[in-house]
C-alpha cells in the first residue's frame, strides 16, 4: 500500500488531477472571490468556503470530533457574516491550505486503512480520494469563475 502515498500526497496537490489548490489561493483576491458571476449560482468564495468546510470535517472525523456527525450540506455553505471582511477571507485561505498539508501528512505517514471512529464505514485512503474528487470538481467551477472574470493568469510552468 505504500504505492500509493506519493499519488494520494501529490494529487492532494493537483498533479495528475486538477490545479494546484496552493496555487490558487495565491491567485485568489477577496474582491474578485466574493464575485457572483451572472448564470453562475455561486461565487468562488463560496466555493473555498465549502471545499474548506468538508475537508475540515475530514479532519474532525478522523480524530474522533463529535462535530464531524453533525456535517451536512446546508452548513457547508457560508452565511453572509463569513464573507463580510477581506480578512476573513484571509483566515479561510491560511485554513484551507494548512487543512490541506494536514491531510497531506495523513496520506503519508498514517495507516491509510484505519477506519474512522465517526464515519466508520469508510478508511482513511477513501476519504481523501474523496477529498481529491471533491477539491478537483470545485476547483474547476472556481477557475472557470475566474476565467470568466478575466483573473485567471497562465498557468505555471
Amino acid at each position: 500500500m505504500d504505492w500509493i502515498r506519493p499519488l494520494i500526497s501529490s494529487m492532494l496537490h493537483g498533479k495528475h488531477a486538477h490545479v494546484d489548490p496552493n496555487y490558487m489561493l495565491e491567485t485568489l483576491k477577496p474582491e474578485i472571490a466574493r464575485k457572483h458571476i451572472p448564470g453562475y449560482e455561486k461565487s468562488a468564495w463560496e466555493l473555498l468556503y465549502h471545499m474548506w468546510y468538508w475537508q475540515d470535517m475530514m479532519i474532525r472525523a478522523y480524530n474522533s470530533d463529535n462535530e464531524a456527525e453533525k456535517a451536512n450540506d446546508s452548513d457547508s455553505w457560508p452565511k453572509p457574516e463569513d464573507m463580510d471582511t477581506d480578512e476573513k477571507f484571509g483566515v479561510l485561505k491560511d485554513e484551507f491550505s494548512d487543512d490541506l498539508e494536514y491531510l497531506t501528512r495523513l496520506a503519508r505517514d498514517e495507516d491509510l486503512m484505519k477506519k474512522f471512529e465517526i464515519w466508520s464505514d469508510s478508511p482513511l485512503a477513501h476519504n481523501l480520494l474523496i477529498e481529491i474528487a471533491h477539491n478537483s470538481y470545485h476547483l474547476g467551477q472556481i477557475v472557470v469563475l475566474l476565467k470568466a472574470n478575466d483573473s485567471w493568469p497562465a498557468a505555471r510552468s
